[in-house]
């Protein structure tokens, strides 16, 4: 199972159970430093973005079967696997959206046959993300309105093996954010699987604060919330080259909490 793990004392070999963090930082990769990636207990996790499921001169409209079985085909074991598939509509007219289920549904098979062992989920499908979905009274229409929206794609649930919703932050507010974030981990508990939830450090690209890092009081108190609610986190951030700052508030407090899992 993904989230059984033997014990680090190495006294015995009983299972325990562990709040799994998987490593998406990608410009910490990218900048040579002196601790190794996993050095905190992380784990390591296989995203296949859009220019890996469809490489130059294939067909975005259609499900790269052959890619997907070829991608996954070379992971080993129960690794951790997401598809990230964001230009297909899951919402608005039925039909359109009932075709998109359908491809993904293709590709997760697709997946599943070609490396069985693996643990596989969709980026940001079940639930759809939200904000003023989420963030509004649970008794309101807009509220309302997403869940159905959600469940109108929950057929995929039975073709994936975990749920990744999406937490990034638009606004500094943090009690709006974590309304946010424990709405959107609840409805994802309606459709019985783990629910491993993806954080970024930094404002989302659509914010006014873009590219600026949350302070340390809000970004603890994110990996609070989700260690709470959530069976685990994806620390993510854009890839690419930067430079890395193992002194940046935010890293300092997530290295802490790492500690404090480990403990």
């Amino acid at each position: 199972m993904l989230f059984i793990m033997t014990s680090p004392t190495g006294a015995d070999d009983t299972p325990i159970v562990r709040f799994p963090v998987f490593d998406a930082l990608h410009s910490r990769r990218d900048t040579p430093t002196d601790r190794p990636v996993d050095h905190y207990g992380m784990r390591p996790i296989a995203i296949f973005y859009r220019s890996a499921l469809w490489p130059a001169g294939s067909d975005p409209d259609q499900p790269n079967l052959p890619q997907v079985r070829r991608l996954v085909s070379r992971l080993k074991g129960s690794t951790l696997v997401c598809l990230d598939v964001e230009h297909w509509p899951l919402t608005g007219d039925r039909e359109v959206v009932e075709r998109s289920v359908d491809k993904l549904i293709a590709m997760a098979d697709a997946a599943h046959e070609a490396a069985p062992t693996v643990t596989l989920g969709f980026y940001g499908v079940l639930p759809l993300r939200s904000y003023w979905g989420a963030v509004a009274p649970t008794e309101s229409k807009q509220y309302q309105d997403w869940v159905a929206q959600c469940d109108a794609v929950r057929r995929l649930v039975d073709h994936v093996d975990v749920l990744f919703p999406s937490l990034y932050t638009f606004y500094d507010k943090p009690d709006a954010w974590e309304t946010y974030a424990r709405n959107t981990i609840t409805v994802a508990r309606r459709y019985n699987k783990p629910v491993v939830v993806f954080l970024w450090p930094q404002y989302h690209e659509s914010s006014d604060l873009k590219n600026t890092y949350l302070d340390a009081a809000f970004w603890s108190r994110q990996l609070k919330v989700c260690h709470e609610a959530a069976d685990g986190i994806v620390l993510w951030d854009r890839p690419g080259p930067g430079a890395w700052d193992e002194n940046a508030p935010w890293w300092l407090v997530t290295r802490q909490f790492l500690e404090d899992l480990r403990k």
